[in-house]
């Protein structure tokens, strides 16, 4: 996971956390460190996360976390203590201040998945070229991969690296004794889904070299 802002002197900040590293705790922090600076904040924030249950979790930790805040509840504290504010009054007023606002304009608490925020950009750029404003992409991995595949078969030539890469796949195939199907595209299908895999896409560059 990476997490990228800006910091007040427009520097881009970057931080990197594995599985289980605190990553809700620390983006529900820096999201509440905007609000204490101004709790309007929250209509210029946008979080983006990856699955629906992650933006979920993320939206009901804030909340609570500013609700805790606010009413001086005992697991705040986590929380206040890495703030250090030098009022801890005013942070709690403009908790308060930022939780009411964005539980009465809960529109504007942009916390999304990548999907969803595209869509919501192919929807407003829909309506700039008086589109349907029903549009939307399908994002249908196993139809992009079926079609991928199709388009390579048919683009590879005798002698380039895609066709000796399948024709040496077919050969192992065939040395290993087992019953063949020449028909490959389905193996190589399944076996594309690979690309979509967190190990390969951390070795990505290595394997590309390969």
């Amino acid at each position: 996971m990476k997490v990228k802002e800006q910091d007040k002197s427009g520097r881009l900040v970057v931080g990197r956390a594995s599985a289980g590293s605190g990553k809700t705790f620390t983006l529900t922090l820096e999201y509440i460190r905007l609000l204490a600076e101004n709790p309007d904040n929250y209509r210029r924030i946008l979080a983006v996360t990856f699955t629906n249950k992650a933006t979920a979790e993320l939206k009901s930790r804030i909340i609570d976390t500013l609700h805790a805040i606010a009413t001086c509840q005992p697991k705040a504290q986590s929380y206040i203590q890495r703030l250090n504010p030098a009022d801890i009054d005013d942070l709690r007023h403009k908790c308060s201040t930022a939780l009411t606002a964005i539980l009465h304009d809960y529109s504007h608490f942009r916390v999304e998945t990548i999907d969803s925020f595209f869509q919501s950009i192919i929807r407003e750029l829909a309506r700039e070229l008086n589109l349907t404003a029903n549009l939307r992409v399908d994002i249908d991995q196993d139809e992009a991969l079926t079609e991928a595949v199709a388009v390579m078969m048919e683009q590879m030539r005798r002698g380039d690296n895609t066709f000796n890469a399948v024709v040496g796949y077919v050969s192992e195939k065939i040395d290993s004794e087992r019953p063949t199907n020449w028909k490959i595209d389905k193996e190589l299908i399944d076996f594309s889904h690979n690309i979509f895999n967190e190990h390969y896409l951390k070795a990505e560059k290595d394997i590309r070299q390969i």
